[in-house]
């Protein structure tokens, strides 16, 4: 199982590659340090990549996690404009 983005840190524009997931219906989140969701996508797939575009997002750092019933994979990236 594997869950990461490119480039990191970025500008808010980014790909999320995933593979060997679980099951295909899983959520993308992106959560600022507070803990709060700033961005929220479906994903559907065992493995695939996605563009993600949050450049209204400020600079920072951010943790994201793909979940779904089954498990969560988590990270951290930085944004810097």
């Amino acid at each position: 199982k594997q869950v990461f983005i490119y480039p990191n840190p970025n500008d808010g524009s980014f790909t999320l590659s995933y593979s060997q997931l679980s099951i295909s219906n899983s959520q993308f989140l992106i959560k600022d340090i507070t803990g709060r969701v700033v961005y929220s996508q479906n994903i559907n797939g065992l493995s695939g990549k996605e563009s993600i575009d949050v450049k209204d997002l400020s600079t920072g750092i951010y943790f994201y996690q793909v979940t779904n019933n089954m498990e969560t994979l988590r990270g951290k990236f930085v944004i810097e404009k």
